[in-house]
């Protein structure tokens, strides 16, 4: 594993291949056998931004659809999970 960033509570893991995705238990678990807990998923791949409207879906633009690239893109994520019922 290269590298776990944390901005805004939301950790960034590079180069690290998941094998396994265990839903129920909140864990994914790594090639090298580590094991990380989440409280929410979010599975970001690629480095180049595939909009909703790439695939025709109207109103890819809402407010509840975040495309995430730079660190202000996380902080808009953060900010509206904390105003969301329960976090």
């Amino acid at each position: 594993m290269d590298a776990i960033w944390t901005i805004t509570g939301i950790s960034l893991i590079l180069s690290t291949e998941i094998v396994i995705a265990d839903l129920a238990s909140k864990t994914l678990i790594s090639t090298s056998g580590e094991n990380f807990k989440y409280h929410v998923l979010i599975i970001a791949t690629g480095s180049t931004v595939i909009r909703l409207s790439d695939f025709g879906v109207q109103e890819d633009d809402s407010k509840n659809i975040f495309y995430l690239r730079k660190i202000e893109d996380a902080e808009k994520l953060a900010e509206a999970l904390k105003t969301k019922k329960n976090g």
